[in-house]
């Protein structure tokens, strides 16, 4: 039997015409369920799943990922791999240096079968 497991990822919209690399992140930090309940996110049109996503503009992700470290500070969970982390950094340095090439950011809940039962 499997269950159902989620998890955030987030993918950087280069405007048109920009020649900024394409930016993913899967932030294992962030509360997934904080997540679903934020009102920028729907559901997604993907049948079988119940995935929900938005697109948030730069300020707003950034704000987002401070919210779900202040969130995950305040329940004492534990701190992101240091891989994770400089992932996390590297794509901020995308974003300080080349940030307005982006349109905006799709933030997005997945649902995925987790094997476990």
């Amino acid at each position: 039997m499997c269950t159902m497991a989620y998890y955030a990822d987030v993918q950087g919209l280069p405007k048109a015409g920009s020649s900024v690399l394409e930016l993913s992140l899967s932030p294992y930090w962030w509360n997934v369920d904080a997540l679903r309940a934020d009102p920028r996110l729907s559901l997604a049109d993907i049948p079988g799943y119940n995935d929900s996503e938005g697109v948030l503009s730069p300020a707003e992700f950034f704000e987002l990922n401070e919210q779900m470290i202040r969130l995950r500070n305040a329940r004492g969970g534990p701190g992101p791999h240091p891989n994770v982390v400089e992932s996390m950094e590297e794509f901020l340095t995308v974003l300080r240096d080349r940030g307005d090439e982006f349109d905006g950011f799709l933030v997005g809940v997945r649902e995925s079968e987790s094997g476990l039962g």
